[in-house]
C-alpha cells in the first residue's frame, strides 16, 4: 500500500518485479505525489488498485489480499518504505508455509544499520509496557518488554507475540481464517492485533534472521510528533485485552508515567529526535506528547485513527 511514497517505491519493488515466483499487487491511496504514476510503470495493471481516497492501511491490505488469494498460498505484506531482496521474501514464505507458524517477519534494520528496538516483541500488557518504559526489558526473559531489543534476538529465529506489518508473511488461508487486518484503525496497531489473533488460535509468530531495511515513518504522517500509534495501542489493549475497566486505567497510568519519566530524564541531556518530517524535536517533548496522548486517549469518544487527516 502506497501513500506519498514516490522516493521509495523503485527501491522497495526493484528486486521483486523480475522474480518468477513472486507476483506483486499494489494499491495507491490517492497520493498527491507521483506514487501512482510510478506504480503504473512498475506493476501490471490487473494487479494495481488506484484508490480515489485513503481508507487506511488495513482496508488496503484486505483489498489486496482478496485479489492475491486466488494466486498465492502465502501473502507477504511490504511497506513502500521497506526494502527486501527476492530471495529473502522467498525465505520468509518458506517459514510461513509451516502449518504451526502464523506471521513471519524479518530482522529489520534502519538504513544506518542500527536499531534500538527489534521489529517485534510481546503483546502490550501492563507488565510488558512497564518493563519497556522503565528499561527492565534490557534484562530479557521474564522482563522482556513490548518491543524486544536486537540483543534478545536469536541467531537464526525468535518466537514472538507479534511482528511488524512493515514486512510480514502469512499463509493466505490463515490470513482469512482470523479475519484479515482489523479495519478499526486507520493505521497503527492492526499488525499487533492481527498477530494476537493468530496466536489465539494456537499459531506461533516468528522473526527470522532475514535482512530487511525500513525507513521508519516514511510512509506515515510527517508534520508533527506522531502520537497515534500509542493511542491506538491503548485502544487495542482496552478493547481486546483488558480483563476489566480497572486494568485499562492502570495501563494508561503506567504508560503515561513511563513517558513522563523518560521526558524528565531526556530533558537533562537535551537530546534531540528527528521526527518523521526531519524536524528536530527534543526527546523530552516527544515523550511528553506521548504521555499526554495516552491520558487523553478515548476521552472525546473517537479513536485516534479517526482523527488522522485522510
Amino acid at each position: 500500500m502506497s501513500y506519498n511514497s514516490e522516493k521509495y517505491l523503485r527501491a522497495s519493488l526493484g528486486s521483486l518485479l523480475g522474480c518468477p515466483s513472486i507476483r506483486v499487487w499494489a494499491q495507491d491511496n490517492n497520493s498527491s505525489d507521483d506514487s501512482a504514476k510510478i506504480l503504473c510503470e512498475l506493476v501490471e495493471p490487473e494487479n494495481l488498485i488506484l484508490s480515489e481516497g485513503n481508507a487506511g492501511f488495513a482496508v488496503a491490505v484486505n483489498d489486496l489480499a482478496r485479489r492475491a488469494s486466488e494466486w498465492s498460498d502465502v501473502l507477504v505484506l511490504l511497506n513502500p518504505d521497506a526494502s527486501i531482496e527476492a530471495e529473502d521474501v522467498q525465505a520468509l514464505a518458506d517459514v510461513a508455509a509451516n502449518a504451526s507458524i502464523g506471521a513471519v517477519g524479518p530482522y529489520i534494520t534502519m538504513p544506518a544499520g542500527v536499531s534500538r528496538v527489534a521489529s517485534g516483541g510481546r503483546l502490550p500488557t501492563i507488565w510488558r509496557m512497564l518493563c519497556h518504559l522503565t528499561g527492565l526489558s534490557h534484562l530479557g526473559g521474564y522482563f522482556s518488554g513490548h518491543y524486544l531489543t536486537p540483543s534478545q534476538l536469536g541467531a537464526d529465529k525468535t518466537d514472538v507475540d507479534w511482528v511488524t506489518g512493515a514486512c510480514l508473511a502469512v499463509r493466505t488461508d490463515e490470513f482469512f481464517r482470523v479475519g484479515g487486518m482489523n479495519e478499526r484503525w486507520f493505521m497503527y496497531a492492526e499488525d499487533i492485533d492481527f498477530c494476537r489473533r493468530l496466536k489465539a488460535i494456537g499459531l506461533r509468530n516468528r522473526m527470522v534472521n532475514v535482512p530487511c531495511t525500513h525507513q521508519l515513518g516514511a510512509s506515515g504522517e510527517r508534520d508533527r510528533v506522531n502520537t497515534v500509534w500509542v493511542e491506538n495501542l491503548y485502544d487495542l489493549y482496552a478493547t481486546y485485552m483488558a480483563p476489566s475497566a480497572l486494568h485499562s486505567l492502570v495501563w494508561r497510568a503506567v504508560v503515561a508515567a513511563g513517558f513522563f519519566g523518560r521526558s524528565a530524564i531526556a530533558s537533562l541531556g537535551h537530546t534531540q529526535y528527528s521526527g518523521d518530517s526531519g524536524v528536530k524535536n527534543s526527546s523530552a517533548e516527544r515523550y511528553l506528547a506521548y504521555a499526554g496522548a495516552v491520558l487523553r486517549a478515548g476521552k472525546d469518544g473517537r479513536l485516534a485513527s479517526e482523527r488522522v487527516p485522510r
